[in-house]
């Protein structure tokens, strides 16, 4: 029986265009970024209290209104590097890998590579966590003077490595993009889960 990945879209997807991975940057990466933010506001708002306890001209509402400013600055930075990297998109579908990188607030691009054109596809893992928790790298190489594809930090990446390295040989065999389908145990990977059943074809519109 096949899965139906219908409700999963992404900007400029064809009406019959089926996928197979969907996935971000694994939650657990962004970790360190965020214990670094929280300590430097403990950090700058321990300075400011201790400056006020120094000098005696630093008025406790200086140092609240220094505090509380610091603090939503940080916060603010917080929020464009939650953005930055949770909004970033790796998909691939039947015919083509497609990179969704997002540029602090208010940036987004796009890019798309057809399978027959990859050159070679590695999966790197390194430290122990990323080994533990089976996160990291995908490194897709593309023939010609085309731009390197890199999946960041994402759950799976050997399951996704092979799985690009299979659509793209029957891509290059001439295979049509309608009969292309992952040949091994895993068919699909949504949003880090993964999955043994197949994504639907979509049904042909009307005439």
């Amino acid at each position: 029986m096949a899965h139906d990945s219908a409700g999963i879209k992404f900007p400029g997807q064809e009406t019959d265009e089926r996928i197979f991975v969907y996935t971000r940057r694994y939650f657990f990466a962004f970790l360190p970024t965020a214990f670094l933010i929280l300590a430097m506001i403990v950090l700058g708002s321990s300075l400011f209290y201790i400056i006020s306890s120094i000098n005696n001209n630093f008025s406790n509402n200086n140092l609240i209104l220094l505090s509380s400013a610091f603090t939503l600055f940080m916060l603010l930075f917080a929020l464009i590097e939650f953005f930055d990297f949770y909004f970033d998109v790796y998909i691939v579908t039947d015919r083509r890998i497609v990179d969704i990188d997002q540029y602090r607030l208010f940036n987004r691009s796009v890019a798309s590579l057809s399978l027959e054109d990859l050159q070679d596809v590695k999966a790197n893992t390194k430290g122990f966590f990323p080994t533990l928790l089976d996160y990291g790298d995908v490194l897709i190489q593309t023939a010609g003077t085309a731009n390197n594809f890199l999946f960041e930090q994402v759950k799976h990446p050997n399951e996704i490595s092979s799985m690009i390295i299979d659509l793209s040989e029957q891509g290059r065999d001439g295979l049509a993009v309608e009969a292309r389908n992952p040949t091994g145990k895993i068919k699909m990977i949504l949003n880090d889960e993964l999955m043994t059943e197949s994504p639907e074809l979509p049904d042909s519109p009307e005439s």
